[in-house]
């Protein structure tokens, strides 16, 4: 099963057995070999601000907009850190879609993207069945950057998507139909122009904060008033309950308004 607490627990498996740090073997034994001269590992994100070259700021999506912010501190050793270009990345996706240079056994690359049965989700890899297709996907998501890998075999296809921009709405309504839209490219075919929808919701996001504001205000302003005019405001309670249920409404229909993106 997919949880990140399990790759940490194996990547310190792989420094009490190797007496190396994870990063340092990644630098050995898949970066050098597969020429990635601009990808390193980095335990922590505060540690990867003090590189040489730096990761760029991601944005944060939020009111339509794509807002500037510093990725926030975590621990990153094992489910992520590894810090990379497009280009290196596609070295990666072509070892793994030919299995040049022979870091790994025919055999043991075949098992790392082969799900056990019953479940969907292999070693590093989701793999699925769409349209009629063999997918091999999976996606990175942080707070203000967003990565997606994907391999279509039968085609002879792969693509990896960086985005220095990261949020619930671009990783639902945008960003797969970009990755759609390069696939179609690849296979000869011409996307169809879309509206993504993005500053749609985000200025529905910002009424709703305001709605939300104005009835915090009013849950204050409501008590004073009652102990001056000693006067059950019914009608306030109701609209004050009605308010707090605007925020469940508009998530449960989130699913329905991106349909329309």
């Amino acid at each position: 099963h997919y949880f990140n607490s399990n790759y940490a627990i194996v990547a310190r498996i792989i420094e009490v057995v190797s007496g190396k740090t994870f990063e340092v073997v990644l630098e050995e034994e898949l970066f050098k070999p597969l020429n990635m001269k601009s990808t390193t590992a980095v335990r922590t994100y505060a540690l990867a601000r003090k590189l040489n070259r730096p990761p760029i700021d991601g944005h944060v999506a939020a009111y339509g907009r794509a807002w500037r912010w510093h990725e926030p501190d975590g621990f990153l050793s094992g489910h992520g850190g590894v810090i990379s270009t497009a280009a290196d990345m596609g070295r990666w996706l072509n070892w793994q879609m030919t299995g040049q240079p022979n870091i790994l056994t025919p055999e043991l690359l075949t098992l790392m993207q082969t799900p056990p049965p019953g479940s969907v989700y292999a070693m590093g890899w989701f793999r699925q069945n769409r349209e009629g297709k063999t997918v091999l996907w999976h996606d990175g998501v942080f707070s203000t950057v967003f990565s997606d890998i994907v391999i279509k075999p039968e085609l002879g296809l792969g693509a990896v998507l960086l985005y220095a921009i990261g949020g619930a709405i671009p990783t639902m309504s945008v960003f797969p139909d970009i990755r759609s839209g390069v696939f179609g490219i690849a296979n000869g075919e011409f996307p169809h122009p879309h509206d993504v929808f993005f500053s749609k919701l985000g200025l529905w996001a910002a009424a709703l904060t305001l709605i939300l504001v104005i009835a915090a205000l009013l849950d204050l302003i409501a008590p004073r008033r009652r102990r001056h005019l000693g006067v059950a405001l019914t009608w306030g309670a109701t609209a004050g309950l009605i308010v707090r249920f605007v925020p469940i409404l508009f998530l449960l229909s989130l699913p329905q308004l991106l349909q329309f993106a």
